[in-house]
């Protein structure tokens, strides 16, 4: 199976990723979960839960389908949305203009090499707003990729930004919630970017960057205290971590992540420098590039064990113009890209 489809109502969709997912959970939380902590797991019953029954109810629906085929209680299944503030990983994404596909935007997800089996490709076809398809983890609620409008979004986590004194919320949405609503309902890039803006944020913290049928387009900084938002107006821009770094305060412990990001972009620069026009096969090209050393900063394809800390894992290419996505997973430059499209779906 290269890809699950899953259709209907919220409940019906939760059920179909639980019976899909097995005990994925039980392993996923013997890390999150190792150390108890009381103030927590109090915090979940008396905030979280009541804040996604009354702000996201279609959300809340999916987790009970979910719950109710799997057997976790809501609350166990609640640590894990709001434990994934734990993760530090760095993906990489790239929107551009191709002369062959117009307008693109592409992503390689670089995680743990071993969480490889927990990354999947979806299919989604909800009963209200647009069929979209994306990657996600399982038991996840998937964004990242292109809905059948054309809308498509990607991004990154960066943790360790030091957040604005005295504006952190009390509880908020997670961010798969957002970029969820955002690929289901939203057409225009204008209208996902002011879904970063209206929701209370309660994740760590993370760029995103979109890009719709029109070749409107915009990147996101967000974390608890920060709403940065800036349309992109040359191209190819380029996401990996937080956009403008250096604007921000950074925890000293996360100095070798912020290396990391800005070597990304310079590798980028550097691979794309002296091209007047671009085509869908140079975007596959850098999307499976390496430097002479794997193990330097600023891979796109990264490697387990030359790169010591992360792995892509997935890679996808959206197409607006085309309806269609190219998706491989594994590393891309020791596998084929695949082709999903919704107009063999209509």
């Amino acid at each position: 199976m290269d890809y699950l489809v899953l259709e209907g109502s919220p409940y019906r969709i939760g059920m179909q990723k639980a019976k899909f997912d097995g005990n994925y959970l039980d392993k996923v939380m013997e890390y999150y979960d190792k150390e108890k902590n009381p103030q927590f797991d109090e915090w979940i019953k008396t905030k979280a839960i009541p804040y996604v029954e009354k702000e996201w109810p279609d959300m809340n629906e999916e987790i009970k389908g979910y719950i109710d085929v799997s057997g976790y209680s809501k609350n166990f299944f609640f640590k894990y949305i709001f434990s994934q503030v734990k993760c530090q990983f760095s993906c990489t994404n790239i929107v551009l203009y191709t002369e062959d596909a117009g307008f693109v935007c592409a992503k390689n997800t670089d995680l743990n090499y071993f969480e490889s089996p927990n990354i999947f490709f979806y299919h989604y076809k909800p009963n209200n707003g647009y069929e979209f398809f994306c990657y996600d983890y399982k038991a996840s609620f998937g964004g990242q990729g292109m809905n059948s409008i054309g809308f498509c979004q990607g991004g990154t986590s960066q943790s360790g930004i030091v957040e604005r004194p005295g504006k952190m919320p009390e509880v908020g949405s997670p961010s798969v919630f957002i970029g969820r609503h955002n690929i289901q309902f939203a057409a225009r890039a204008n209208d996902a970017s002011d879904n970063w803006k209206k929701h209370p944020f309660f994740d760590k913290g993370g760029a995103a960057i979109n890009l719709d049928a029109s070749g409107k387009s915009f990147h996101i900084n967000r974390s608890m205290t920060i709403c940065d938002i800036k349309e992109n107006t040359q191209f190819p821009v380029y996401c990996s971590g937080f956009w403008n770094i250096d604007n921000y305060h950074w925890q000293k412990n996360f100095n070798e992540i912020l290396k990391w990001g800005k070597a990304v972009q310079l590798y980028a620069e550097k691979f794309f420098r002296g091209k007047q026009k671009y085509y869908l096969q140079d975007l596959v090209d850098f999307l499976r590039s390496h430097g002479p050393d794997w193990a330097e900063y600023g891979q796109w394809c990264r490697h387990y064990p030359e790169d010591k800390h992360l792995c892509t894992v997935v890679s996808h290419i959206c197409i607006p113009a085309q309806k269609t996505v190219l998706y491989c997973h594994g590393n891309p430059c020791e596998n084929l890209y695949k082709e999903f499209s919704f107009n063999d779906n209509d």
